[in-house]
C-alpha cells in the first residue's frame, strides 16, 4: 500500500451540540443520509401523486355535479337528473290538477241548478253526484294505468 495511504479510517464522532451555526436538515442529513434521501423521495413521489388524486376527485365530482349544483346553466351532472325529472313532472302534474279542478268547478257549477231544485233532497242528491264522480275518476285512472301497462309490458 501507498505510504499516502492510511492503513485505518479514523473514527470521526460529531459532536452536534459543540457545532452551532449547521442548519437542521444539514445535520439530518449528516446523521442518516439514507433515511433523508428517502424522504426527499417520498416527499416528492407524494406531493405528484396529491396531485393526481385530486385531479382524479375532481373529475369524478365533474361527472356527478356538473358545473354547479343545483343550476340548469352550463354541464348537468348526475345529480342534476332528479331535480329535472321532478320539475318536470311536477309541472305537467300541475297542467293535469288545474285542468281537473277547472273541469269539477265547471261540473259543481252545472249541477247547482238542479241540486238548488232538489229541495230538502239536495244534500243527499249532491253526495250522490259526488260520489259517482269519484267512482267514474278512479275508473278512469284505473283504464288509463292498464293502458300505459299495456304499452310498456312489451317494451
Amino acid at each position: 500500500m501507498p505510504p499516502w495511504v492510511p492503513s485505518q479510517v479514523p473514527d470521526v464522532k460529531i459532536k452536534w451540540k459543540s457545532i452551532v451555526n449547521v442548519p437542521t436538515p444539514l445535520k439530518r442529513f449528516i446523521a442518516a443520509p439514507v433515511a433523508f434521501m428517502f424522504g426527499a423521495f417520498l416527499s416528492v413521489f407524494f406531493d405528484g401523486l396529491e396531485v393526481v388524486v385530486t385531479a382524479t376527485l375532481d373529475a369524478v365530482l365533474f361527472v356527478v355535479e356538473g358545473d354547479a349544483v343545483g343550476s340548469t346553466a352550463g354541464m348537468l351532472g348526475i345529480v342534476d337528473i332528479p331535480r329535472l325529472a321532478a320539475n318536470l313532472l311536477t309541472g305537467a302534474g300541475g297542467w293535469v290538477g288545474t285542468s281537473l279542478i277547472t273541469a269539477v268547478g265547471d261540473l259543481l257549477l252545472t249541477l247547482r241548478g238542479v241540486v238548488a231544485a232538489a229541495g230538502p233532497a239536495a244534500p243527499v242528491l249532491l253526495g250522490v253526484i259526488l260520489a259517482g264522480f269519484i267512482v267514474g275518476s278512479a275508473l278512469a285512472a284505473r283504464w288509463l294505468y292498464n293502458r300505459l301497462a299495456d304499452v310498456i309490458v312489451p317494451l
